[in-house]
């Protein structure tokens, strides 16, 4: 995605690129984990580059409901799904993991 198409999607949406960006940093498609654990604190600091960048306005106060906005109202985004549909889940208070879910190839069964 480039910076241009960044900025017109949700707010929400660009932190979850700027996280899932500083959190598959150095992997390839291939080399992807299936799991990806973080912290609060990581997306915090991913929210805080996104606002240094001028891709986002000002910090979201509560953190917790850009996780929840994916739970409840919408898919993460393309970006993120690139490499197989992902799920952010909940690991704890505070802690999370992404999830890449990995799909039986046609002819697998």
């Amino acid at each position: 995605m480039t910076n241009e198409e960044l900025l017109t999607i949700p707010k929400y949406d660009r932190i979850a690129v700027y996280l899932f960006r500083r959190l598959t940093k150095g992997y390839s498609a291939e080399t992807l984990p299936k799991q990806i654990p973080f912290d609060q604190e990581t997306v915090r600091r991913s929210m805080r580059k996104a606002v240094a960048d001028d891709f986002i306005g000002r910090e979201v106060a509560n953190v917790q409901d850009i996780k929840y906005t994916y739970d409840a109202r919408r898919n993460l985004p393309a970006e993120m799904e690139q490499a197989g549909p992902m799920n952010w889940l909940q690991n704890g208070k505070g802690k999370y993991v992404l999830r890449r879910e990995i799909c039986a190839e046609v002819g697998d069964a």
